[in-house]
Order: structure tokens, then sequence, then C-alpha cells
């Protein structure tokens, strides 16, 4: 396993920002990104591990 998707749904934006800060603590994550439209847009987090 070298990535996964974290689906939070789009709403306010306010769990994506407490996931996307929770990973920046974690020294296991690689990359923290935003996949295109077509695959959640700004719904998903995708993080490299």
């Amino acid at each position: 396993l070298h990535s996964l998707r974290i689906v939070h749904g789009k709403g306010t934006g306010a769990l994506r920002t407490k996931v996307r800060d929770y990973l920046k603590k974690r020294k296991e994550v690689k990359g923290i990104g935003t996949p295109g439209p077509n695959e959640g847009g700004t719904g998903v987090t995708i993080v490299t591990i």
C-alpha cells in the first residue's frame, strides 16, 4: 500500500482542513493531494505513504 484516498466530502471544508492538518504532522505521510474533479475533487484527499 503506497497511497490511499480519504473521502471527507466537500461541505464547508472544515473536515478536510482537520484531516490535512493531522496528516501533515505524521512522519509516515510523504504527500497530500487533491484528485481531479472526475475523481472527487476537493471532497477527497489522496495520501502518499
